[in-house]
């Protein structure tokens, strides 16, 4: 597929221009006569680089905007394809309403509204894609675009949080590390120095302050190479071997302090997406297979592939995963089964997962920052009580000379 830039004009002489992914020229041609306009020019272009950072949030935010306004449309009564053109007016030129633009065509050419969003090169995560289709099927796509929104707006919420609670604490960690490589790398080397030469006897505090700078100035690198190259080897080991993905997932899972957090936030999103799954339609076989895509974790995955499994073999949900979830979560889960309310179970699940994983996280950051402050105070602490002592020494020492 290429993308061309197109001026073209329509049937009532309103001058029309945008950028629309199509096979060749003809194609391109088809696509705009079926929205009444005729090309006039077209150009394929290669679209100019953005900073991915700034572009990825600038989407996310014009896609959350478009299912919201969908959302409120389709309930005003407004069919689909109404609702989207009225969209498409208010929206100005960019690359939202090129996918939309695009959208709409695919749509009116005969494809499926989910296979249009598909064909979006992951516009839409795996989970919304599912949501999409299942409403689809059912009809009501009002109710879908609300349960897109609520996903959605989800996702946004908790990357929102997690950005903002990490913030501080990397902050804090620049500047011990600064701090640390600019006292042992310039200002404790001149200062011992000057006390070398003086030939006084150093107390302990002092010598080891001396070891540890020399050390420290001679093997400064090898820490960062020796992260760098760890790092490296696991992501291209990662790349060619599926199995040495499954066992590093399942040793972050298991990290001190860190782990059961991870552990936590991947159920979360796992409930909150079957719940999602369960309420648009879906069999708890093709939602659990469809959910797994949220983990983003190979070895979690493969953990819900063996559940579906086990219950395509006719057990029940607690029984598939009972290797997934904790036995007070199976317990809930039972409840929901016996009284034919999974999805209202499922959803409670995620909501407290999810509340339990931030409280978690938030206890471990407001422990990590008065953690590192220590850090940086003792470690400034050291060098003054090792470096003041013999210097206020050998300046008692030089003024009795004089």
């Amino acid at each position: 597929m290429k993308a061309f830039t197109y001026r073209a004009v329509h049937a009532s002489g309103k001058l029309h221009k945008g950028t629309l992914v199509a096979e060749n020229e003809n194609e391109l041609v088809s696509v705009l006569g079926r929205k009444n306009l005729e090309l006039i020019t077209a150009k394929e272009t290669k679209k100019r680089p953005q900073n991915r950072s700034y572009k990825k949030q600038k989407d996310e935010t014009n896609k959350l905007t478009f299912i919201n306004q969908m959302e409120d449309l389709l309930r005003a009564g407004l069919p689909f394809f109404e609702a989207l053109a009225l969209i498409l007016e208010t929206i100005g030129s960019g690359e939202t309403k090129d996918r939309l633009t695009t959208i709409e065509c695919s749509v009116r050419a005969g494809s499926s509204l989910s296979q249009a969003f598909t064909e979006q090169n992951g516009w839409f995560d795996p989970i919304s894609l599912a949501i999409i289709e299942s409403g689809e099927q059912s009809g009501d796509l009002s109710a879908t675009f609300e349960r897109l929104s609520s996903h959605l707006k989800k996702q946004k919420e908790f990357h929102q949080t997690l950005r903002r609670a990490l913030r501080y604490p990397l902050f804090l960690l620049c500047v011990a590390t600064s701090v640390t490589s600019f006292m042992m790398l310039w200002v404790v080397p001149q200062i011992v120095g000057f006390l070398l030469n003086n030939g006084e006897t150093l107390p302990l505090a002092t010598r080891l302050l001396i070891i540890s700078t020399e050390v420290f100035a001679t093997l400064w690198w090898l820490i960062p190479s020796a992260l760098l190259t760890i790092m490296t080897g696991l992501f291209l080991a990662r790349l060619v071997s599926s199995a040495i993905t499954r066992i590093t997932d399942g040793w972050l899972l298991h990290l001190p302090f860190l782990g059961p957090i991870w552990h936590k936030l991947a159920i979360a999103r796992l409930a909150s997406s079957l719940t999602l799954l369960l309420k648009s339609g879906l069999s708890l076989p093709a939602s659990l297979s469809i959910a797994k895509k949220s983990l983003n974790n190979r070895y979690l995955e493969t953990l819900i592939i063996h559940a579906g499994d086990v219950l395509l073999q006719g057990q029940s949900f607690s029984q598939a995963t009972q290797m997934i979830f904790s036995p007070f979560i199976l317990q809930l889960i039972r409840v929901g089964e016996k009284s034919n309310q999974l999805p209202k179970v499922l959803d409670e699940i995620a909501r407290t997962t999810e509340k339990e994983a931030r409280n978690a996280l938030t206890n471990f950051l407001g422990a990590l920052e008065p953690t590192l402050t220590i850090f940086v105070g003792g470690l400034l602490a050291w060098i003054v009580l090792a470096v003041l002592g013999p210097l206020y020494s050998s300046l008692g020492t030089l003024s009795g000379g004089l």
